[in-house]
């Protein structure tokens, strides 16, 4: 750019879930080990520096918000993400194919970890389990993908559900919401439409599409099936997946609230990109603590008002998209200020639980 020799990127919000996209040229998409990210920063002559406030498990926590589903939460809570080993011990209960792992908990640690060591075929198989039902998969879509019989399909296929009771329960509501309201709001108030939810009469929830699309295959009515199958069933998972995917509008009005706090207060510092579930800002050294926690502040006000999980974001910071300096968080922030030798006054140590 001739006014100021840096590299402005086009943001607009011209996707499905209202993620800023970025064009001409793409600054939200250079892998992380580009050496691109060593040249797109600042000088350490300038006095600035820049700092990246990433959201943690951003989508996750929304749809935790969301359904609060307690299985799930629990998971959380507890720090277990070992999606495949989970899925395999509910398996159990259905299949012979994982019956060697009858009598595991999917909720203590050495039991995941004894599946992930000693059944690594077995919990590779459950893979299939884990890619199919996050995309709410069908009893036939496992069936295929296991090369199991119709009935360990189902059974497996009930056998997340029940455990996921509340996010089941939630998915069948937002199932009548798509086929009676039609339309959806998610966090911040962004809007969707439902598509495709004409001739539903008697499918009540997503297991009955699943029954109606194969009964119309037997029956020969391929019309009716390729409609329910490749138009409602498709239209139905994208009017749920933006519930998650929206949330990244929780990192644009953290933005907002930051630069409309930077013009009440005449401070002098940029925001410079946006990533999603990322707000990468350049900052004069004497303010990067209070802006650490503004910002911060701003990212993870309360969007809901039952809202069971707080949002927490991890800083980042250095001259240059690399973020060589380090991570600035808890005791990495103390040592960052004194390594960079910051005298701030707006440094408290009370901040550090934050």
């Amino acid at each position: 750019n001739s006014y100021d020799g840096r590299i402005h990127s086009t943001y607009s919000p011209d996707t499905t879930s209202f993620r800023f996209a970025s064009t001409s040229p793409n600054l939200q998409q250079i892998p992380k080990t580009s050496c691109i990210r060593d040249v797109l920063g600042v000088s350490p002559d300038s006095g600035n520096i820049m700092m990246s406030q990433d959201f943690n498990s951003l989508e996750i926590v929304a749809n935790l918000n969301i359904s609060k589903d307690p299985f799930s939460l629990k998971l959380f809570e507890l720090g277990l993400d070992d999606e495949h080993s989970i899925n395999a011990i509910q398996a159990s209960s259905a299949s012979l194919k994982f019956n060697p792992l009858k009598g595991l908990d999917p909720l203590n640690p050495e039991d995941l970890k004894k599946v992930k060591e000693e059944f690594p075929l077995l919990r590779g198989k459950a893979k299939a389990i884990s890619f199919s039902m996050v995309y709410l998969g069908s009893p036939l879509g496992l069936k295929m993908s296991l090369e199991c019989s119709e009935e360990e399909s189902l059974g497996i296929y009930n056998a997340w559900w029940e455990a996921r009771e509340g996010y089941k329960n939630w998915v069948n509501e937002m199932f009548q919401v798509f086929k009676t309201k039609k339309y959806s709001t998610s966090v911040g108030g962004l809007p969707i439409l439902a598509e495709y939810t004409e001739d539903l009469e008697g499918i009540e929830t997503l297991l009955d599409l699943f029954n109606e699309v194969n009964l119309q295959r037997r029956q020969g009515n391929k019309e009716r099936a390729d409609y329910l199958n490749l138009k409602v069933l498709k239209s139905f998972r994208t009017f749920i997946n933006f519930h998650g995917q929206a949330s990244a509008v929780l990192t644009n009005l953290g933005m907002c609230r930051l630069m409309r706090w930077r013009k009440e207060n005449s401070l002098n510092f940029k925001c410079v990109n946006t990533i999603h579930d990322d707000l990468v800002v350049e900052v004069p050294l004497q303010d990067l603590d209070l802006i650490w926690k503004k910002q911060k502040e701003f990212m993870t006000i309360p969007y809901l008002p039952d809202q069971t999980i707080q949002m927490r974001t991890e800083a980042e910071v250095g001259y240059n998209l690399q973020y060589e300096v380090g991570k600035y968080e808890r005791e990495g922030r103390l040592e960052i200020l004194q390594k960079l030798n910051i005298n701030s006054v707006n440094f408290n140590k009370t901040f550090d639980t934050i």
